[in-house]
């Protein structure tokens, strides 16, 4: 998951990167930005789940820059921040659809609270995409689907399982070395774990606990041909807390043990 901070005022963005533990909240990438054209930047080339915005800055101030995202039906999960409770900048948030704002100053304390918060809404509003909203309407109406609406039902479920497949796929190839879970994996995509789970194997025919198994043994086949590093050290580097285990589970997959199929490498090159 990740968020984007802006605010024209440099020593804020400054002391919400540094004050706030962002990996303990399950944040990957904090992006900054120091204006709305900043902003609209970064939300047009990369993911953001969270907008933690001012809302009194120079030239296009946090409100507007909220309204125009929404325009374009960006739903992005909105906090402001704001040196004045003003009712007026509450009616607009309301209205906004944000969730909610935080007041200067501020106590790390109080972002953290308010973005703990954000962090579920954004969950919950990603595994209720509109697609399923739609679906579910459908149902609950018993009336039939028009063709048309039909097929763009089905191709946008195409379209979101595939991005969750591909950030899955691309969570598992940066975190294989370490200890992850399939809670890990979903928290990531932002997706139920069973979920996730479903669709994964429906695309790649396997859990996503296998695939990162297989992706961990194909490292592992690397470095035993390639390298002298000891079986111990290959298991661990590979993400196997025990050797036991990973040599069970090289066995299975390759046909050989680690030490069998580096000896048959080694032979080749002789």
């Amino acid at each position: 998951m990740n968020i984007l901070i802006v605010d024209d005022n440099i020593a804020t963005l400054d002391t919400l990167g540094s004050s706030i533990d962002w990996k303990e909240l399950g944040i990957r990438e904090v992006f900054t930005a120091q204006s709305a054209d900043e902003a609209l930047t970064v939300v047009e080339s990369r993911r953001v789940d969270i907008l933690l915005c001012d809302i009194e800055m120079p030239g296009t101030d946090g409100l507007t820059l909220v309204r125009q995202l929404r325009g374009g039906g960006n739903q992005v999960v909105c906090l402001f921040l704001t040196a004045h409770a003003e009712f007026d900048y509450a009616q607009q948030a309301i209205e906004l659809n944000s969730l909610d704002y935080i007041l200067k100053p501020f106590t790390p304390q109080r972002v953290t609270e308010k973005l703990r918060r954000a962090i579920q809404v954004s969950r919950e509003q990603a595994e209720n995409s509109s697609y399923i909203k739609y679906g579910k309407l459908w149902v609950s109406s018993q009336e039939p689907l028009p063709d048309h609406a039909r097929e763009k039902l089905v191709q946008a479920e195409n379209e979101d399982e595939h991005r969750g497949v591909q950030m899955a796929k691309d969570y598992i190839q940066e975190h294989y070395t370490e200890q992850i879970s399939i809670a890990d994996i979903a928290s990531y995509c932002s997706y139920n774990p069973s979920y996730l789970s479903t669709i994964f194997k429906q695309h790649e025919g396997i859990p996503p606990l296998d695939y990162l198994t297989n992706v961990r043994i194909r490292q592992a086949r690397l470095l035993l041909a390639c390298h002298d590093f000891s079986i111990g050290d290959v298991a661990t580097m590979v993400g196997f807390q025990s050797i036991s285990y990973f040599n069970r589970t090289f066995k299975k997959i390759v046909g050989q043990t680690p030490g069998d199929y580096r000896r048959k490498k080694n032979n080749s090159k002789a």
